[in-house]
């Protein structure tokens, strides 16, 4: 593989991110430890209308828990719907006072004219010391909602995911191995000594959107993140024809032919390849913070952030995150912004720790116990604070998803080359734009 392409980013021009995640078991949590009250909340009663489809009640019980005053009115969605239809809901005829922003409906939200406008808040609440980055810019969007990490403030998220590698260190202690591997050479070699010891390197379901996962974490080491971002967020100009992202594809098809992947991996099921490692079919899983709650108990499995290029690189992974936007037609816009405050506070991050998801506030992210949880918190928060976590590619266009889960069957059964399987995406890509 030729990765010769000097330091992978940039000097940096503005905040990046990403957008939507997966949660789990949110709602079984506790939600009874209080936390200082921000500015904005009276002691009047009040009443606040949420829309959301992930199970983010303990959220709005741990709110009005300490603020007994606010009463919260739950408006729960379809999460199968929910993308399509919060615009018409936010637009509409009475629309909620807060929303949670599904898939890649933050633009068309903007453009509709159904946010607020965050920025007014900052002076008081100084969002951007108390969340990362990384995060933030996920939610900034151009006025014509077009293009993301750029422009105002329409959102503030609650709880991070991030995408790496789930090792079986068991079978690793097996073959004698017990360092992580760093770069994608050590990777790469420790992928040939399983394959020799008789076992299954990775376990890949490319019949939905387990290959999406390992190419794009192959693209991100070896473009970067703020190329992989300015691509992802819709940037004038940017480009996935890149010598990095052809590599990268060339990479995944070279472990495919070395036997490498599980069995009939265009066959397979994402899930159901998840499902076999946690059973110890194979050795390593790339998946997101979410699949936590899969493995099986014990310190057998461990995560790590997907190799770099070469030592000194900096970490970059997949990643997302639940985040809530106010109604640009609220009667409680101060209230509003306070409950987006809230999310910043010890509460909301011991419910993602407990429950699976990650803390999108290191200041107040709780102490990890070693295993799993604290595996996956150090290479989330490693990429985060150096702006190195980047959007699922699938949100690149709204309609990109299916073509890329096609076209990489497709590159992984030898019918598409790796050359003309970047070129068809980046073709598509300006298709979209120009519409």
């Amino acid at each position: 593989m030729s990765v010769n392409y000097g330091a992978p980013w940039r000097a940096r021009t503005a905040l990046m991110g990403v957008l939507v995640g997966c949660l789990g078991l949110l709602a079984a949590c506790d939600s009874t430890e209080e936390t200082p009250g921000p500015p904005g909340v009276g002691s009047a009663p009040v009443t606040l209308t949420i829309a959301y489809c992930d199970p983010v009640e303990a959220l709005f019980e741990g709110f009005t828990a300490i603020y007994p005053q606010v009463t919260i009115v739950p408006a729960p969605q379809d999460c199968s719907t929910f993308g399509s239809q919060v615009v018409d809901l936010m637009t509409g005829v009475d629309p909620p006072d807060l929303t949670q922003i599904p898939g890649r409906s933050l633009g068309d939200l903007v453009h509709a004219g159904g946010l607020l406008t965050l920025d007014t808040y900052e002076p008081s609440f100084e969002w951007g010391r108390k969340f990362y980055g990384a995060h933030l810019a996920q939610l900034q969007v151009s006025p014509d909602g077009g293009v993301f990490g750029w422009g105002n403030q329409y959102g503030i998220p609650a709880f991070g995911s991030f995408v790496g590698v789930y090792v079986n260190k068991g079978l690793l202690t097996e073959l004698g191995i017990t360092g992580i591997p760093v770069t994608i050479g050590e990777f790469e070699a420790t992928l040939r000594a399983v394959k020799e010891y008789g076992l299954t390197p990775i376990a890949v379901g490319a019949a939905d959107e387990g290959a999406q996962l390992l190419w794009g974490s192959l693209v991100n080491a070896l473009i970067g993140a703020e190329l992989a971002q300015e691509w992802v967020n819709g940037w004038p100009g940017a480009s996935i024809s890149h010598p990095g992202a052809v590599d990268a594809t060339e990479i995944l098809v070279d472990w495919a032919r070395a036997g490498y992947f599980s069995p009939s991996p265009v066959e397979t099921s994402h899930a159901s390849a998840r499902a076999k490692f946690a059973q110890g079919s194979a050795v390593f899983l790339i998946d997101g913070s979410w699949a936590m709650e899969a493995m099986p108990p014990g310190d057998d499995f461990g995560f790590f952030a997907f190799p770099v290029v070469d030592l000194g690189y900096p970490t970059v992974g997949l990643g997302s995150t639940i985040a809530f936007g106010v109604s640009s037609r609220t009667k409680n816009p101060d209230l509003a912004a306070a409950f987006l405050d809230y999310l910043a506070s010890e509460h909301p991050a011991g419910l993602a720790a407990d429950c699976g998801m990650l803390p999108v506030n290191a200041h107040t992210a709780p102490e990890f116990p070693p295993g799993l949880s604290a595996d996956l918190w150090h290479a989330y928060s490693t990429a985060a604070r150096d702006f190195g976590i980047v959007n699922f590619y699938d949100r690149a266009t709204g309609d990109i998803g299916p073509l890329l889960t096609e076209a990489l069957q497709g590159v992984l059964t030898g019918q598409l080359s790796p050359t003309s399987f970047v070129d068809s995406l980046q073709h598509h890509y300006e298709e979209s734009r120009a519409e």
